[in-house]
């Protein structure tokens, strides 16, 4: 029986409570149906209560006897008399109350357990009304009655309650409200001037590992724990910084591993025990690979060559001459060169199934001339093939020690489709190619469309497709679009787009697809012209699916935005709603002018009517609404959507209360900030922003205890309202400061709501390690982003199915990590571990500039001008052969045009690419920031500075634009 149910036997029902205890008795009596009813009211005509004061100690022995005899009856009404008469009589009851605690019987010694707690501290029972109050807040909302005994001064009792009553305690920790209910008891805490009070309860409702982060941090009393346990003690010293006496404890060496890994203690991984917490002890191939990479990050660097040695033959690394297909159009002999194809597309079927034999061909043949790792290496690959976690270990672990071309060359083989992402990541573009079965120079492009098109359309009506195919093709087409050769892309966007009509099973699904694919610069252009194109053949539903796809940060309103909106002109001259709300959500008044304030007036209180109207109308949708007011220059207006709210809207009452802080209205602003805590105290920015409030007012020791009310407020590690959630905002909003202060502890503490659900725990650990490696990057952390990207490669290689993600993104955050390891190197003087760093990165991301750019100037500085030069020298030269092939790409140009910016060096050159990436995508923001960076360092300032203003008018969101811009201004004074 729990404690809740125990409890639930004392309690008057709501109008009870509000009578003397006579009546409310005497009703009860009356009411009381049970068979046991009459056993009550014959032992009541016995007796009556005793009081603390009775004069015949025997008697009154006697009775407490009886009753505590009487908690366990089956009778409810006889239980909650006795629990009434115990308290009742207080002092003199306590050591028989004390003795039933022991009992074998449940639920007399839960029951004996709580009337304990209410005697010894004494909880007065002289106000019935009150006292019933109590009872049944205790029993209905137990969290909540927490909060109501704190208001009361009752702390001792609440904590004690919780210490003693394990029934009640977790009943508290698994309620879904325990949380909230919980910061409320810290905002009563703050309202009696003494916030310590709370901690002694809420630590008890935190798993132990958060309730002693939050007692060191803020020099609180530490949780009570069982330290004779070896894995508490072990996550006791991580916690306090004690890695060396952690990792010699007698924890089990699966949870030190883990701790290791969050404490980026790499050395330790050279114990054998340590390193099979991680790869574990047995000797596969895939688990071999994976010790050698964890000896790398150890320093062991000769005895993970050998490992790799053992592996992989030494010739892995040997250099091959150049497939034809890598080979630039000027070094092509005339034997290398492919033959021109027939370009007709199918005829009849007979015909379609010998151009599908032979484009399966050419696939095979193309897929050949790309692959350059030698023949040994490969079928020490296959040998491992058929066993998938084995093969997976291997190729994640090939892939983050340099020897991503042999996973490539081993991918366009056996699993061409899987292949086709990495080459991307890679910068190799005609690899790509041939695993679609296109031929490098795409001389057989209309062969190839014909043959896609007819297998698109019969996977569009099969009922179990899962739709592989036309996600490949999408990706293909802005690829192609991307490389700027967009006359084949439209042929295959013209494709998808008759897909999206003709499906029966899946139209919406297909729509979305496309939707989400292209959402940036041209793509988002060659997008808008498709759903115009073709509006009239859209359902309602999938046209506004397709509205909340495209504006994100007004999903909810968008459908009702476009259906009250005006009509402007689109770059075709058009009149188009498409285009109304595509400038609207750039905040681009111009269209709308002479009289953009009325009519953009107008257009968003019409929206908010219609809402309103259709009874739809939410708060999230009128936040919404504000924003874009916000954005187009009408405050006031989005003031008066963030206020007019009859709804609880956290985020309405955040943006008023920064609004109203902004114009200086610091008391208006507090309210709202002090609503949002109130209400729900997860987005604790506001709680930041309402002790700055405070500051301003001079109210410094409010705020301070405000500020260190955070830590007391127990939000989750993960999840919804959590740390890691409070830090994704806070990066969202750039505030990337007081994020970090949320991610590192979300990051340590990771998994430990679900710690015995491990495959919980390993997407946790790498999402919440993902993010803070983002927050890293903004604050210029390198080592920690270095670091935080070795553990999430730790936790997965741990895995029994280690490739969770596509090997693409393992090539993406390898060179992350090692593009951070070579500029520490770099800064330090240490050559010979940044060739080894810069090489690795080079061989997962051949044209990721990220590398010279981050340690170009590192390397000079640190006199080694030579080694600066030949990595800006190789990059170069890669990033000119590729463009000699793919001329119109406009991101290579533009990542070459930034190379030489950062570098400082051939500005002129950098100044020509970058103009030809703006011509070739100029509704790209990101091309247009480079090229204003050009300018800039050209000394063109007053054409830097309209380029800017360009990048703020294509993305006025993005808070790095408007740096630039000011950077530059601030430069042209």
């Amino acid at each position: 029986m729990t404690a809740v149910a125990v409890l639930l036997l004392v309690t008057t029902d709501p109008v009870a409570s509000a009578v003397d205890t006579k009546v409310a008795q005497q009703t009860t009596e009356q009411q009381n149906t049970e068979p046991q009813n009459n056993e009550s009211q014959n032992r009541e005509q016995q007796s009556t209560a005793p009081q603390s004061d009775a004069t015949e100690p025997e008697q009154v022995a006697d009775q407490v006897a009886e009753w505590i005899g009487d908690l366990s009856s089956d009778s409810f009404q006889l239980r909650r008399e006795s629990f009434v008469k115990l308290w009742r009589t207080g002092m003199p009851a306590l050591s028989a109350v004390q003795a039933a605690m022991k009992s074998t019987d449940k639920q007399q010694a839960e029951t004996a357990a709580t009337l304990e707690v209410l005697i010894r501290l004494n909880v007065a029972t002289d106000n019935p009304t009150e006292s019933a109050n109590l009872l049944n807040e205790l029993t209905t909302t137990p969290e909540l009655a927490l909060v109501k005994l704190c208001k009361r001064g009752y702390w001792s009792v609440a904590n004690q309650l919780l210490e003693f009553n394990n029934e009640l305690l977790s009943s508290l920790k698994s309620s879904p409200r325990a949380y909230s209910r919980m910061n409320a008891l810290v905002d009563e805490a703050l309202e009696q001037n003494q916030l310590d009070l709370a901690w002694p309860v809420i630590r008890q409702v935190l798993p132990y590992q958060q309730s002693l982060w939050i007692a060191l941090q803020n020099d609180l009393e530490k949780p009570k724990v069982d330290l004779t346990d070896p894995s508490v003690q072990a996550w006791n010293l991580f916690i306090e910084g004690k890695y060396d006496e952690m990792l010699k404890s007698a924890a089990p060496v699966n949870l030190k591993a883990d701790l290791a890994l969050r404490a980026f203690q790499w050395q330790a991984f050279k114990d054998p025990d340590l390193m099979a917490g991680v790869v574990g002890r047995r000797a596969s191939v895939g688990q071999k690979a994976a010790r050698a990479v964890m000896l790398e990050f150890a320093g062991e660097l000769a005895e993970s060559e050998a490992i790799w040695d053992a592996i992989l033959p030494p010739a892995d690394f040997a250099e091959t001459e150049k497939t034809p297909a890598e080979k630039t159009p000027a070094e092509k002999t005339p034997e290398d060169k492919t033959p021109e194809r027939d370009s007709e597309e199918a005829g009849d079927e007979d015909e379609v199934v010998d151009e599908a034999a032979l484009l399966a061909a050419e696939a095979l043949r193309f897929r050949s001339e790309m692959v350059r790792t030698d023949r040994a290496t490969l079928e020490t690959l296959e040998r491992v093939a058929t066993d998938p976690a084995n093969l997976d270990r291997l190729l994640v672990s090939m892939l983050l020690t340099g020897r991503a071309q042999a996973v490539q060359d081993y991918m366009l083989e056996n699993a061409p489709a899987d292949a086709w992402s990495l080459c991307l990541t890679r910068g190799n573009q005609a690899a790509a190619m041939t695993a679609l079965g296109l031929a490098p120079d795409l001389s057989n492009f209309d062969r190839w469309l014909a043959k896609c098109r007819a297998d698109l359309h019969s996977d569009a009506n099969q009922f179990f497709d899962r739709a592989v195919g036309f996600r490949s093709a999408v990706l293909l087409a802005n690829n192609l679009q991307a490389l700027g050769l967009t006359e084949r892309a439209d042929q295959l966007f013209d494709v998808l787009v008759s897909v999206c009509l003709v499906s029966r099973q899946r139209t919406q699904n297909y729509w979305e697809m496309l939707a989400t694919s292209m959402t940036r610069a041209e793509s988002r252009r060659r997008f808008l012209d498709i759903v115009t194109t073709n509006e009239m053949k859209l359902d309602e539903n999938i046209r506004d699916r397709i509205l909340s796809i495209l504006y994100p940060e007004c999903s909810m309103s968008a459908a009702v935005l476009f259906a009250n909106g005006p009509m402007v002109k689109d770059e075709k001259g058009r009149p188009s709603k498409w285009e109304a709300l595509e400038q609207l959500y750039l905040y681009n008044r111009e269209p709308f002018e002479p009289q953009a304030n009325k009519t953009l007036g107008t257009w968003l209180r019409r929206a908010r009517a219609s809402l309103s109207s259709s009874d739809e109308l939410s708060a999230m949708q009128l936040g919404e609404l504000a924003l874009l007011a916000d954005g187009i220059g009408q405050p006031e207006l989005a003031l008066e959507f963030a206020r007019e709210s009859s709804q609880a809207s956290i985020e309405l009452w955040a943006y008023a209360g920064k609004t109203l802080q902004d114009r200086g209205d610091l008391k208006s602003a507090l309210e709202y900030f002090s609503a949002v805590r109130r209400m729900d105290s997860g987005h604790q920015e506001a709680i930041v922003d309402e002790a700055n409030t405070m500051l301003m007012l001079g109210r410094v020791s409010e705020a301070a205890e405000l500020r260190k009310s955070r830590w007391l407020r127990p939000l989750m590690v993960y999840g919804g309202s959590s740390w890691f959630t409070v830090a994704r905002r806070l990066s969202e909003a750039k505030r990337f400061e007081l994020a970090r202060e949320y991610i590192e502890p979300a990051f340590l503490l990771s998994g430990v709501d679900d710690s015995e659900n491990l495959t919980m725990k390993q997407p946790i650990f790498v999402a919440t390690a993902d993010e803070f490696t983002r927050i890293a990057d903004e604050l210029k952390e390198v080592e920690l982003s270095a670091d935080l990207h070795r553990a999430m490669f730790g936790v997965l290689l741990s895995a029994q199915k280690t490739r969770s993600y596509p090997v693409s993104v393992y090539a993406s955050l390898g060179s992350k990590e090692r593009t951070r390891r070579a500029i520490l190197a770099a800064r330090s003087g240490d050559m010979a571990a940044f060739e080894r760093h810069a090489t690795v990165a080079e061989d997962l991301q051949p044209q990721g500039i990220e590398l010279v750019e981050d340690t170009f100037h590192e390397l000079v500085a640190s006199g080694n001008q030579a080694t600066a030069e030949k990595w800006f020298a190789r990059y170069e030269q890669r990033l000119l052969a590729h463009l000699e092939q793919w001329p119109t790409d406009a991101t290579s140009h533009n990542n070459l045009a930034w190379m030489y910016a950062r570098c400082n060096l051939k500005l002129e050159e950098a100044l020509e690419h970058s103009q030809t990436a703006v011509e070739l995508s100029p509704h790209s923001p990101v091309l247009l920031d480079t090229l204003a960076e050009v300018q800039f360092r050209l000394n063109h300032r007053s054409a830097a500075i309209h380029s800017m203003q360009r990048c703020i008018q294509l993305d006025p969101r993005d808070p790095h634009f408007r740096r630039q811009l000011e950077r530059f201004l601030q430069a042209a004074e």
